[in-house]
C-alpha cells in the first residue's frame, strides 16, 4: 500500500491507517505506513481487502488515543470499485 500526503506540515517518520469495517468491527485493522520520501509512505495490508471500509489516518500513535492525534484525516473507501481514496480533515 502507497500513500501520498499533500500539504504544509512537518511529515512524521510513521503514520498509522486504521481501516474499520462497517459492520464488523472485528474485522479492523491497523497498518503502520513508513516514510520512504517526503510525503510518501508504504506499508503492508494482511490478505486481500474488498468491500466498503472507513479510513482514519493519523501520526502515530495508540489506536485508542486517535482523539489525542495532532491531525487526523478520514475517509472511506470500497475496494470493490478502487483502490484510492481522498482523505479530508477529521472534526475533532
Amino acid at each position: 500500500m502507497t500513500l501520498e500526503l499533500n500539504g504544509e506540515l512537518e511529515y512524521p517518520q510513521r503514520l498509522l491507517l486504521t481501516l474499520s469495517h462497517p459492520v464488523e468491527a472485528d474485522m479492523d485493522r491497523h497498518i503502520l505506513l513508513e516514510q520512504v520520501s517526503v510525503g510518501r509512505y508504504t506499508g503492508s495490508v494482511p490478505g486481500d481487502l474488498q468491500y466498503r471500509w472507513y479510513l482514519r489516518l493519523m501520526p502515530e500513535l495508540n489506536p485508542q488515543q486517535h482523539q489525542k492525534a495532532e491531525w487526523r484525516l478520514k475517509g472511506e473507501i470500497n475496494f470493490d470499485l478502487g483502490r484510492a481514496a481522498p482523505l479530508n480533515p477529521a472534526s475533532q
